[in-house]
């Protein structure tokens, strides 16, 4: 993958760690009462020391390689945390698709505590490892092919919450002071759209065409994109200007989170992302773009679930 792609994601996941907590962060024109029940649904859903789930992914992406990727996915398990200590799991199946051949997805994990257990499906069992030694350089960049030495930043830092590398990118952190001026409400709605069943509905959308438009996105945009302004020659006017370009091919664009709220409980049943993003005039594909959804269920909070350590596992190291 080129650098500048590289650059582009991270400057991407850098704007999202800004903008989306800022979103949540306001109630951009709900009640109050409203304001309050999806704040404090999603406080308690948060802190809830155990829940069961399941999902729903399926992915579509074309124009990005030469052949269509799909991805059909479900998935169940639970998380708990409590004073018995820190249980995971978590079971995918489905399939992808590419270049016509279809793959089966069996995949399996568990974490117990400081332990971590993979099942990748393939006739191999299961994997495991204490959690402090596969998050470490070297074993992420050994189960990772060593993808994670030609990124600009590092993968394990990011994942520990160590941005050091990441704002160090040039012009990022010009490019992120001019977020201060940014309006989040004139690119994110949130409204409350039906109750039944004692069940309220949210939906937040995002208008990304407008914001990546926006001089504030625009800058960190094409810094990204043209990689570093001082050996391009280029003003932060002008990375400002190549962004909003750039901003403006997203068109057509649509980002939306629905949130199911119980009333009575005040927690949350359900979550369901929706991304379609056409890429067409971005990439010069024709029908080129990406479709996303991802439907999750959670249920079962403060219930007691249990975990089991498979029987025999082969070591990660």
């Amino acid at each position: 993958m080129k650098s500048s792609r590289l650059v582009f994601i991270s400057a991407l996941f850098a704007l999202l760690l800004l903008i989306v907590p800022a979103a949540f962060a306001q109630d951009f024109g709900l009640s109050d009462a409203d304001s309050d029940l999806l704040a404090a649904a999603n406080e308690n859903s948060a802190a809830a020391s155990s829940f069961a789930y399941d999902f729903v992914a399926t992915l579509s992406i074309i124009g990005l390689d030469t052949q269509p990727i799909t991805a059909n996915l479900s998935g169940s398990g639970v998380i708990v945390s409590d004073m018995s200590g820190d249980l995971f799991s978590l079971q995918v199946l489905g399939q992808l698709g590419s270049g016509g051949q279809t793959i089966p997805v069996n995949f399996e994990a568990r974490l117990i505590n400081d332990m971590l257990y993979l099942n990748l499906g393939d006739g191999s069992g299961w994997m495991g490892g204490p959690l402090d030694e596969l998050l470490s350089d070297d074993m992420f960049g050994e189960l990772t092919g060593g993808m994670g030495t030609d990124l600009p930043v590092d993968p394990g830092a990011l994942a520990s919450g160590d941005l050091s590398d990441l704002m160090m990118m040039p012009g990022l952190t010009e490019a992120i002071t001019g977020l201060s001026t940014l309006e989040p409400e004139r690119y994110i709605s949130l409204n409350r759209l039906a109750t039944e069943g004692g069940v309220a509905q949210f939906r937040l959308t995002l208008d990304l065409a407008g914001l990546l438009s926006s001089p504030e996105i625009g800058s960190l945009l094409g810094m990204a994109m043209m990689g570093d302004a001082g050996s391009m020659g280029m003003s932060q006017a002008e990375m400002a200007q190549m962004g909003q370009m750039i901003g403006m091919m997203f068109a057509g664009s649509m980002i939306s989170l629905d949130q199911y709220v119980d009333v009575e409980r005040e927690l949350v049943n359900r979550t369901v992302l929706a991304v379609t993003l056409p890429l067409e005039g971005l990439l010069g594909a024709p029908g080129a773009g990406i479709d996303l959804t991802f439907d999750i269920n959670l249920s079962g909070y403060g219930q007691s679930f249990k975990v089991e350590a498979p029987a025999s596992f082969t070591p990660l190291n």
